[in-house]
């Protein structure tokens, strides 16, 4: 009983600070939201109907997979120092 209480804080952050905005980017992903303005429903079009032949897609691909190259092996021996 004591530790359901002691761990729903946790919950909570976890749930408003990491739950909260990967539902809200999912959404928003389906729009075309100006800054000004009303939204355009675009749906599923816009995630699938992607060109792949646009100029700027494979430079697009190489800083993704430059970030997580880059950032994975940081991210894993940040965390060897707390297991002792």
């Amino acid at each position: 009983m004591v530790g359901s209480g002691l761990r729903a804080p946790h919950g909570a952050g976890l749930l408003f600070f990491t739950v909260v905005p990967i539902v809200a980017t999912l959404v928003i992903s389906f729009f075309n939201w100006p800054l000004l303005g009303t939204p355009l429903v675009l749906g599923r079009h816009r995630q699938l109907c992607e060109d792949p032949h646009r100029p700027d897609l494979r430079r697009v691909v190489l800083n993704t997979l430059l970030f997580v190259v880059s950032t994975w092996p940081l991210t894993w021996s940040s965390r060897g120092w707390r297991r002792g």
